[in-house]
């Protein structure tokens, strides 16, 4: 089956807001900025860590989630209020973790950005 020019547009705009976070995560990263919040949760092969870069960006800041694949860790890196979106729907007991690292990292920039304001 062939892809409508909609779902290539669609796929395209993704691909590029995709692209956006990385390199806004790996310019912080390269100029030694610090993560706003840094989460974890489990331990051995169910450990979850989350990082928060950049919590006042439009985009509700960036997540950067840790988790453990056997010997090596497996890398995301994801709008933090998309992530959240996505994890609403996934009531898993796979999932726990991470949806507890990224509540955690909602309360976090949350409580920045009531900091930043007063």
């Amino acid at each position: 089956m062939r892809a409508t020019r909609e779902q290539l547009e669609a796929s395209a705009q993704q691909a590029s807001a995709e692209n956006t976070l990385l390199i806004q995560y790996v310019s912080d990263v390269e100029n030694g900025v610090k993560p706003t919040a840094f989460e974890h949760e489990g331990k051995g092969e169910n450990r979850v860590e989350g990082k928060l870069y950049r919590p006042f960006a439009g985009h509700g800041g960036i997540a950067v989630i840790r988790f453990r694949a056997g010997e090596k860790w497996d890398v995301h890196v994801r709008c933090l209020e998309e992530y959240v979106q996505q994890m609403r729907a996934d009531y898993s007991e796979h999932t726990v973790n991470l949806r507890i690292v990224l509540d955690r990292l909602v309360i976090a920039r949350n409580r920045a950005y009531e900091s930043k304001v007063a």
